[in-house]
């Protein structure tokens, strides 16, 4: 006669116990982890965004920028980039968008909950030669923070145009 082959209750109890301890202690650290890429989701539209309009300028040889946004059809005015960003082709070379002048390239809208996007700046121009328009004296920088996040990401705008991110450990 064959014996029979298998778990036991008691085997099969304690093999899931184990699983449930190990599960406990990777759960925290996946959920820091998935607020760490939200950031750096954010982090890499803005660079992206910011980077498009160097681009478009350059090629379309017009000045092109990107500002605040809380309804996607208008510049908001303030450094408060919580809602989205907007890249427009600046055709009255005025360097504020009009509307139904300028040309709207790309709306990116922030749909994170309680992350704060904020900026020393409102708006960025740049000319055709890809440069900032008026070059600033100092490094632009957009600061992007969630409050579960165990970093925060910046995306610094040199004078010369060029666009730098990076994650830094200091709290929100």
């Amino acid at each position: 006669m064959k014996r029979a082959s298998g778990f036991t209750i008691i085997e099969l109890i304690v093999a899931v116990a184990i699983a449930a301890i190990l599960l406990g202690l990777g759960a925290p650290s996946m959920r820091t982890y998935l607020e760490n890429q939200k950031v750096t989701a954010v982090m890499n539209t803005i660079s992206s965004g910011i980077n498009l309009a160097r681009s478009t300028a350059v090629e379309s040889r017009q000045p092109v920028g990107v500002c605040s946004t809380t309804n996607g059809t208008t510049c908001a005015g303030v450094a408060d980039w919580d809602r989205g960003w907007m890249v427009w082709v600046d055709s009255d070379q005025s360097g504020d968008f009009t509307a139904g002048v300028d040309e709207i390239v790309r709306v990116d809208v922030n749909q994170e909950s309680n992350m704060t996007v904020t900026a020393n700046i409102n708006r960025l121009v740049y000319s055709p030669s890809g440069l900032l328009t008026p070059m600033p004296g100092a490094v632009e920088s957009i600061t992007i923070c969630k409050a579960d996040a165990t970093y925060q990401g910046v995306v610094t705008v040199l004078p010369s145009g060029q666009v730098n991110s990076k994650r830094e450990t200091s709290a929100c």
